[in-house]
C-alpha cells in the first residue's frame, strides 16, 4: 500500500503521505471528516504495560529520540512510578540541551517535570523559564507559569497571563503544537476566580466567574461556582449574567 502506518509508538502515516505527495506531485487538502478516538476510555493498565515494553525496546534502538523519553515518563507516571518518570524526563531535558536544532517537541519533558515539581510544591519555575527560552510562544508553558505565580502569591503577574489566555479562542488557534482547550478562554478566567475563592476574597471571585460565564454562558460549573462565591460574599444571587458585566 502507498499509505501505511510507520513506527512502534504513536504510529503515523505522515511519512508515507509526504512521500506520495513528493513522488506523485500531489497536494494535501482539508476535510470535514471527524475521527472520534476512544482508545483512552476505560482501564488503561494493560495498555500502559504494553507501551512500557515497547518504549523500552524502542529506546534501545533509538536512545537519543526525545519523544520516546517523554512518552516513557508519562507511562511511568500513569503507573504510579514517579521516580522513574522524573528520571526519564530529566534524561529528555539533557537530550534537548545537547541538540543543535530546535523542534516542536523540545519542551515536552520540561513541561511534565515542571508539572510534577509543582504538585510536590517544589520550585518548577527554573524549568518553565528554560523551556520558554526554547519556545517563548508555548501557551501551556505560560499557563504553568501563571499557576506558579498564583501559588507564590504573585497575583498581578498571574492575572496578566490568565487574562491573555482567556482572550484566546482555542477553536481558531493554529499552531505546530497541540494544546488542551481548558487552558484558554473561560477556563483561564475561572482560574482567577478559583484562587480568589480559596483566599476568601468572595466578591472578587464572583466577578471573575461572571467573566467566565460571559465566555461560556452554557457552563453549569461556572454558574454554580459563581453562585457559591456570591453566597459566601453575601451579595445578590441573581442568576442572569448582567449585560454590562463585560466591562
Amino acid at each position: 500500500m502507498a499509505i501505511c502506518f510507520e513506527g512502534v509508538m504513536h504510529e503515523t502515516m505522515l511519512p508515507s503521505v509526504m512521500r506520495m505527495v513528493e513522488e506523485a506531485g500531489r497536494r494535501i487538502g482539508s476535510s470535514l471528516l471527524t475521527i472520534d478516538h476512544l482508545g483512552y476510555d476505560g482501564d488503561q493498565t494493560h495498555k500502559l504495560q504494553r507501551n512500557l515494553h515497547l518504549l523500552l525496546k524502542e529506546i534501545k534502538n533509538d536512545p537519543a529520540r526525545l519523544y520516546l523519553r517523554w512518552h516513557l515518563g508519562t507511562v511511568y507516571r500513569d503507573l504510579g512510578r514517579l521516580a522513574d518518570a522524573e528520571a526519564s524526563w530529566r534524561t529528555g531535558i539533557e537530550l534537548t540541551e545537547s541538540k543543535s536544532e530546535r523542534e516542536a517537541e523540545d519542551c515536552l519533558c520540561y513541561i511534565e517535570l515542571a508539572k510534577l515539581l509543582f504538585t510536590r510544591q517544589q520550585d518548577a519555575m527554573p524549568f518553565i523559564d528554560q523551556a520558554l527560552a526554547l519556545q517563548p510562544g508555548n501557551w501551556l508553558l505560560q499557563w504553568l507559569k501563571a499557576k506558579v505565580f498564583m501559588a507564590s502569591e504573585r497575583y498581578v503577574e498571574a492575572i496578566q497571563i490568565f487574562e491573555k489566555l482567556g482572550s484566546i479562542d482555542a477553536d481558531a488557534l493554529i499552531t505546530p503544537v497541540s494544546y488542551d482547550k481548558r487552558i484558554f478562554g473561560a477556563a483561564a478566567i475561572a482560574e482567577i476566580g478559583q484562587r480568589a475563592f480559596r483566599m476568601a476574597r468572595y466578591a472578587e471571585s464572583v466577578e471573575w466567574y461572571w467573566r467566565a460565564e460571559l465566555l461560556a454562558p452554557d457552563s453549569l460549573e461556572f454558574r454554580v461556582k459563581r453562585q457559591l462565591a456570591s453566597a459566601r460574599a453575601g451579595t445578590d444571587k441573581n442568576d442572569t449574567v448582567p449585560a454590562d458585566s463585560a466591562s
